[in-house]
C-alpha cells in the first residue's frame, strides 16, 4: 500500500501564489532560491517593517527585518531573534513548518504576527508570543494569551 505523501512545493510554486496574494511584494526566484522583499505592518497603528525572505529548498525561510532596525533596549536582543539576525518564527522539530505549506499563508502572516510581539515587548518588555526558542530548554507553552493584556494597549480591538 502507497503513502500518501505530500511532496514540497516548487519554488515556482511558492513565487506564483505570494505574486498573487502580495502584488506590492518584489519577488524573485532563480537558480532555486526565492527572494521576497516587501513592507508589512502588524496593525493599522504599528510602524511599517521593511523585510528579506529568502528560502531555498530542503532549508527554511529566513526573514529578516531591514527597516527600521529592531531595537534592543538595554542592549538586550528581542527574544526569537536568531543569531544570524532571522526572525525565529517557528520551532523546527515540531515540524510546524513544512515545505508542504504555503509561505504566503504562514511564514508572511507568522512575520507580522511576530512583529505585534515585538512592539508589544517594547512597550511592556514582556514577550507575550510564547513559544520555545530553539535554544531554550523550556517546554513549549500553548496557552491562549489573555486578553486583559491587550486591552491596555489596544482597547477594545481584542475584547
Amino acid at each position: 500500500m502507497k503513502k500518501n505523501i505530500l511532496k514540497p512545493l516548487t519554488i515556482m510554486e511558492q513565487y506564483s501564489h505570494l505574486k498573487q496574494t502580495f502584488p506590492g511584494f518584489k519577488c524573485t526566484a532563480k537558480c532555486g532560491e526565492l527572494r521576497i522583499s516587501g513592507q508589512i505592518s502588524p496593525t493599522t497603528i504599528s510602524s511599517t517593517y521593511t523585510f528579506t525572505l529568502n528560502y531555498r529548498l530542503q532549508s527554511r525561510p529566513r526573514v529578516r527585518i531591514i527597516e527600521p532596525k529592531l531595537e534592543k533596549p538595554g542592549g538586550r536582543n528581542p527574544p526569537h531573534l536568531l543569531s544570524d539576525g532571522s526572525l525565529c518564527l517557528y520551532y523546527p522539530k515540531h515540524y510546524e513548518w513544512k515545505p508542504t505549506m504555503l509561505i504566503g499563508e504562514t511564514i508572511i502572516p507568522w512575520t507580522s504576527l511576530w512583529l505585534f510581539y515585538y512592539e508589544v515587548w517594547l512597550a511592556t518588555g514582556t514577550w507575550f508570543g510564547k513559544g520555545v526558542h530553539p535554544t531554550s530548554n523550556k517546554k513549549r507553552d500553548r496557552t491562549p494569551l489573555k486578553t486583559k493584556a491587550f486591552r491596555t494597549i489596544r482597547p477594545g480591538r481584542f475584547s
